[in-house]
């Protein structure tokens, strides 16, 4: 751990309570000693498997003396709420199973401090606070899908939706469509039957419930592969959409659905898919035309596909459950009416059915617009679209926003509260399963810190402390293996990648073993070994896995390990400041660390316009600037480049609002007659790298001729 981190641990243990998300009410007292040394005690049966994941997740103790825990069934206290008064005992009052999930969360972050308190009261400030994992696109094992549930446990959330199937892949077992999976992307298999039920297991105790996600009728490239007689829709140039007139076509998908219910029988909703169906000249098939007719005169393609989508959500119901659908379809008097009201409809993008005119027409709505809540990993490169984490975090679920605009006074929708605002949903697209440990801990936790109190998380600093405390707390008992990787930095040439290094393996217990990989694969007892010594090539994915005996502990870290070039120059580890708000995984010092060529290193400015201002520290002459953009695509970068003696008056020296010339590795090259400068200020103005309201820099160099 470095000693900035340490430095905030020492800082966030003088917080009356650590506690994340900030509880509503916590009443001072009395310092309260909490050990790992607790006896959790209820007669509540139905308790007994989120105690057991408590003590488990905690390493509770019950030495002679331990603290008593009294657990008891409060079924006046809301469905997440949860008691807690502290005393020589202490006292825990719960109505369900995920309030307890909570309150032991609570209480486990609290282990190895003196808090000042007596009791704490909390409960949610919406009930819909949902991570959807894209397992789709790429795979994710099982140990990664445990730490999501992990990270979702550490800021409350309260449900964990896996995108089973796309284009790309398919991760649902049926035997409903036996060998859909043959034609996976990755080569893989769908998860298994067990594997799911397993990771339910694993997350319905510790408060997180798994959503199963089924998209159709779009998305459904493989299911039109797989039987092109039954699915595919005649007569269309359309792949990724199935019939949506065929009554063959639904009754194969309602038994999926059937099956999907019996593999998750914990999660109240199944999400039916909805977005992004592509369906041209649809009429010319027989059956589309056929439920044209049945539908009335007027009636076109589109107004199949809403009934559709309203014929599988109809059958979710009969099946007890809620469907969720995504904003895929238009306003319309024929959807109003047609689609159950029991719906629950995520407005992501608001091009299809912009969310004010959701509500107004009578839908419960989940926020999943893209400005905060989504988190691209764009297939296939290593492009990120994310909002920086401190605007993630003073988002509002009652604010709709959009990444990709020209007008700002139309990035977004606000509302007043609503019993139709059910909550908001945090998207991971498209990523590898390791980026997923990289990008997603923090945005979870500040995620979902805000749904539960808003007007108690307002401060990102204090946000940050506690989220550093629940994350060392955390860190101990997902990884109890970890690695260290050292590069020869004495012996460091410039010109030459730096690829070569030695690992170091750390573990929390003296009896474990521990396994590695350099593929990104999931350490098996035969990756056992001696050798330390590592050569990157490019790009390695480091993984590594306790073993106890023959039998895993804890889960897979993973780590990108890069090979680089660090070039010297003017501005190299020269202090930055930026109007931007900030994110730690893309922050700004990232354009004078002296590496460029690690593609998803990079600065995220938004949105644009954006100014990032470099301290050299003293007036030098600067004669040549040079400017990495995000370059995987090629796609032009707009900037201006401006340079001052004093912090204050600002002269450009490079207008490139207008530039059309590819982005490389290399960099944009500015060369100009030497000025004596201070300071350098690039003013990002966006180019057409998807969004253009978002600027990606790598690095900012600066030379003197």
């Amino acid at each position: 751990m470095t000693l900035p981190i340490l430095s905030l641990l020492f800082q966030a243990s003088q917080l009356p309570t650590m506690i994340l998300p900030a509880p509503k009410v916590c009443v001072a007292g009395k310092a309260v000693n909490l050990t790992s040394s607790l006896r959790v005690v209820s007669t509540e049966k139905s308790f007994a498997s989120t105690i057991f994941a408590f003590e488990t997740d905690w390493n509770i103790t019950k030495a002679r003396g331990a603290k008593q825990v009294n657990v008891s069934l409060n079924p006046k206290l809301k469905y997440e709420e949860y008691r807690i008064d502290f005393g020589t005992q202490i006292s825990v009052a719960v109505s369900s199973r995920v309030g307890l999930s909570w309150a032991l969360q609570s209480l486990g972050q609290l282990i190895g401090s003196r808090p000042k308190v007596s009791r704490i009261q909390d409960s949610p400030e919406v009930p819909f606070r949902c991570l959807t994992m894209d397992v789709a696109r790429r795979f994710h094992s099982k140990s990664t899908l445990r730490t999501m549930v992990r990270w979702c446990q550490l800021g409350k959330v309260r449900y964990m939706q896996l995108h089973l199937t796309d284009d790309q892949n398919w991760m649902l077992p049926t035997t409903v469509l036996k060998g859909i999976d043959s034609r996976n992307q990755h080569h893989l298999p769908s998860y298994s039957p067990a594997e799911l039920k397993e990771l339910q297991a694993f997350a319905s105790p510790r408060g997180v419930t798994i959503i199963p996600e089924i998209d159709i009728p779009g998305h459904s490239s493989l299911l039109v592969a797989h039987d092109p007689a039954v699915f595919k829709i005649q007569g269309s140039g359309s792949s990724n959409c199935v019939n949506i007139g065929s009554s063959i076509v639904r009754e194969k998908l309602k038994a999926l659905l059937d099956e999907t219910a019996q593999l998750f029988p914990d999660s109240p909703y199944i999400h039916i898919g909805g977005d992004e169906a592509w369906y041209p000249n649809a009429e010319k098939d027989p059956q589309v035309n056929a439920a044209m007719e049945r539908i009335g005169d007027g009636t076109n393609p589109s107004q199949v596909f809403v009934d559709f989508v309203s014929d599988m959500a109809e059958h979710v119901i009969r099946l007890k459950k809620t469907p969720i659908v995504w904003e895929g379809f238009s306003p319309s008097d024929y959807a109003k009416k047609r689609i159950p009201k029991q719906t629950v409809v995520v407005a992501w993008e608001g091009a299809y059915y912009p969310p004010d005119r959701l509500v107004k027409d009578g839908f419960k709505v989940i926020n999943a617009g893209w400005d905060p809540n989504y988190v691209v990993n764009h297939f296939p490169y290593e492009a990120y679209t994310l909002v920086p984490l401190e605007r993630l975090y003073k988002s509002s679920y009652k604010r709709f926003g959009i990444v990709d605009f020209s007008d700002p006074a139309k990035s977004s929708t606000s509302f007043p509260s609503s019993n139709q605002l059910l909550g908001s949903m945090l998207c991971w697209w498209e990523g590898h399963e390791w980026n997923a440990h990289r990008i997603l801990p923090d945005r979870i936790a500040a995620f979902g810190s805000r749904l539960w109190n808003p007007a108690g998380e307002t401060d990102i600093d204090s946000f940050n402390l506690r989220y550093l405390g629940g994350l060392e707390k955390t860190l101990v008992r997902a990884f109890p293996a970890t690695a260290t990787f050292h590069r020869p930095w004495d012996d460091y040439d410039a010109q030459n990648p730096n690829n070569k290094g030695h690992l170091e393996l750390h573990s929390s217990s003296p009896g474990l073993k521990i396994a590695y990989r350099t593929d990104g694969r999931v350490p098996t007892l035969q990756d056992i070994s001696d050798q330390r010594d590592i050569t990157i090539k490019d790009s390695t994915v480091l993984t590594v896995q306790a073993y106890l005996g023959s039998i895993p502990v804890g889960d897979t870290e993973y780590r990108s390990l890069f090979q680089f070039h660090v070039i010297n120059n003017l501005a190299y580890a020269r202090s930055v400041t930026t109007s931007c708000e900030s994110d730690p995984e893309f922050s700004a010092d990232l354009v004078t660390n002296g590496i460029g060529d690690i593609l998803s290193e990079h600065w995220i400015a938004y949105p644009n316009p954006q100014t990032l201002t470099i301290d050299l520290g003293s007036a030098t002459a600067v004669g040549r600037i040079e400017v990495v953009a995000f370059w995987a695509t090629g796609a032009p970068t707009k900037y201006r480049l401006s340079l001052s003696t004093d912090g204050k008056s600002f002269s450009t020296v490079v207008d490139a609002s207008n530039q059309t010339a590819p982005t490389t590795k290399e960099g944009y090259i500015h060369r100009f007659s030497p000025v004596k400068a201070r300071y350098i200020r690039i003013q990002t103005l966006g180019g057409s790298l998807y969004p253009s309201t978002m600027t990606r820099i790598n690095e900012i160099r600066a030379f003197a001729n």
